[in-house]
């Protein structure tokens, strides 16, 4: 049973910047980060549940196209910006002519390109605009769904694609 609440701590503190106080001190292994992945899609189902309550507390104050913009604001924040920051890599890396060695520079470069940062705009937009184009009564069943089938993505990607990397990670 340790075991597997010390798995889903590191799926939570890799996951979200919202820490665990006696989780922070130690970096977990490759073994237990890996191990933590089972438990992608239930932090991503806690953190949905959080945004769908987020969207119950301001439904009766904030207009639908303000509510629709803090809630994808809060979601990038709660994440720190994981998604993103891997969208923006990934987009500078394929949009860069060269080598694949060269290719993988890009992606390691902490600047964002100028393809990075379009892609970054328009998946948030994207969001926002999907998020407007619902009914808002079905606004709580998707904000809990899409970060649960957000994460469970992650661990199919993980486990079906093959490393860019020869070494791996």
């Amino acid at each position: 049973m340790q075991s597997l609440t010390r798995s889903l701590c590191w799926a939570w503190h890799f996951l979200t910047i919202i820490p665990i106080p006696f989780i922070g001190q130690v970096e977990p292994s490759s073994r237990e980060l890996a191990r933590s992945m089972r438990w992608y899609p239930v932090v991503g189902y806690v953190l949905g549940s959080g945004l769908a309550l987020l969207d119950r507390g301001f439904a009766a104050v904030v207009p639908p196209e303000a509510r629709a913009l803090l809630i994808v604001a809060a979601l990038v924040v709660v994440t720190g910006g994981l998604h993103q920051d891997g969208l923006a890599d990934t987009v500078d890396g394929l949009a860069k002519r060269g080598t694949p060695e060269e290719r993988l520079g890009a992606m390691r470069d902490s600047r964002i390109g100028a393809l990075g940062a379009t892609a970054l705009v328009l998946t948030l937009g994207l969001r926002y605009t999907g998020l407007l184009a619902l009914v808002p009564s079905d606004w709580p069943f998707v904000l809990v769904c899409m970060p649960a089938i957000g994460r469970w993505s992650m661990v199919i990607g993980a486990y079906g694609v093959p490393y860019a990397r020869s070494q791996g990670g």
